[in-house]
């Protein structure tokens, strides 16, 4: 997709037309070179973005699979000592 990008700076209209068509991206056929490499660039960002997205997603899964499996463990423990009995000294 950096190639892409790259490339995108030396393409014509029409090409850049028919890439942006190719990746279904949202465009009119009133805009001009500029507004196409925007495009362009933003669907890059965009594809970039998400990647990150995808480890941080995975990476908060994680984190959040572990919290559960915790408070699993911890209800577990209070269902085996319930009920405790009150010590003598708090009466």
């Amino acid at each position: 997709m950096f190639l892409l990008k790259t490339v995108a700076m030396k393409m014509s209209a029409k090409f850049l037309k028919r890439v942006l068509t190719l990746y279904e991206v949202p465009f009119t056929t009133t805009d001009g070179v500029r507004r196409l490499r925007r495009c362009l660039k933003s669907y890059v960002s965009v594809l970039r973005r998400g990647k990150q997205a995808d480890n941080l997603r995975i990476g908060r899964q994680q984190e959040r699979d572990k919290d559960e499996a915790e408070r699993l463990r911890q209800r577990e423990r209070i269902r085996q000592h319930w009920p405790q009995l009150v010590s003598s000294e708090l009466n």
